[in-house]
């Protein structure tokens, strides 16, 4: 994801993540695609290459998801007992992991979401209170 993914809100947790995951991940173009992949490279031999992404985009972006996530907590729509951090990592790591390792249907835009989608559903049916 590019540093620009902002929260949208909606009526639902469910449509306010995924909306926003969603646009988040039409908005990346193939220069920020590049320059992610590259850093991903460089992490995995360098620490301190590492921990600065994560403390100029990552952190920073967990907050208002986790927000979110609390709030259908709270609202009755998702299970009291979910690790909200857990349930942050499994949805931003399906997009992360997409955009770093594409699926060879990468230029069908329209598979690659629906892709997402299940597997976000997937994880969110989950998390949803019995």
């Amino acid at each position: 994801m590019r540093s620009g993914f902002e929260l949208m809100l909606s009526a639902t947790t469910w449509e306010s993540i995924l909306g926003s995951y969603e646009r988040a991940s039409l908005a990346v173009d193939d220069r920020v695609g590049k320059l992610v992949k590259k850093r991903v490279a460089m992490g995995l031999k360098n620490e301190q290459l590492r921990k600065l992404p994560w403390e100029r985009h990552v952190a920073r972006r967990r907050e208002p998801v986790a927000v979110e996530i609390r709030r259908g907590i709270e609202s009755g729509e998702l299970d009291p007992s979910l690790d909200v951090e857990a349930m942050f990592d499994l949805i931003n790591g399906l997009y992360y992991y997409q955009f770093v390792v594409p699926a060879p249907s990468v230029g069908d835009e329209a598979a690659t979401r629906l892709r997402l989608r299940n597997a976000v559903k997937l994880v969110w049916e989950g998390a949803l209170r019995r």
